[in-house]
């Protein structure tokens, strides 16, 4: 059973948190998130991104609390689709 590592602090406004794992330390790492399925990507491109942020390449995106949750459909428009 993978370790999983959250975010040390989570926003109550924030609609997704992700979680990672290692899969296969050294070789894999897993990430989910609370609104979507496990994804496992390789050790160097999860190393090369933490890089990336690390950089500041992810500066420029909006903060959490500035962006806003899809709208849930109300059920008629489900039954519509």
């Amino acid at each position: 059973m993978p370790e999983w590592r959250r975010p040390s602090v989570i926003d109550a406004k924030v609609v997704d948190a992700v979680e990672a794992a290692w899969c296969h330390p050294g070789v894999a790492v897993v990430l989910r998130g609370t609104l979507s399925c496990p994804t496992t990507v390789s050790s160097g491109a999860w190393g090369d991104f933490l890089a990336a942020v690390k950089r500041g390449e992810y500066d420029h995106l909006p903060l959490a609390e500035t962006r806003r949750a899809p709208a849930s459909r109300t059920s008629s428009e489900r039954d519509n689709s």
